[in-house]
């Protein structure tokens, strides 16, 4: 997983980040998960925080996106994905 802090004024634009991380990211390294912090936030959190977290989409409030290599995109992470993943109908 990835954590991003969005700029002032920006939106996440979902299909830029998957055709830069398909370009420049080797298969391994590429972040399966992105969670997008608005700017209004203070980097505060902590990495025990997050991991706790997970990628539960019902434990956080930020956005968060799974990487579809299906559909080319970052998608938002739902709660039928998130079950697809767990069991295993989605692999990672």
């Amino acid at each position: 997983m990835a954590a991003v802090i969005l700029r002032e004024g920006h939106a996440f634009d979902s299909g830029v980040v998957f055709k830069h991380v398909e370009n420049l990211l080797p298969s391994y390294a590429r972040p399966l998960f992105i969670r997008a912090f608005g700017c209004y936030r203070h980097f505060q959190t902590s990495e025990g925080k997050l991991t706790q977290e997970g990628f539960h989409p019902h434990k956080i409030s930020d956005p968060l996106y799974f990487y579809h290599t299906r559909q080319n995109d970052y998608v938002p992470l739902t709660l039928n994905i998130y079950n697809c993943v767990v069991t295993g109908t989605i692999k990672l």
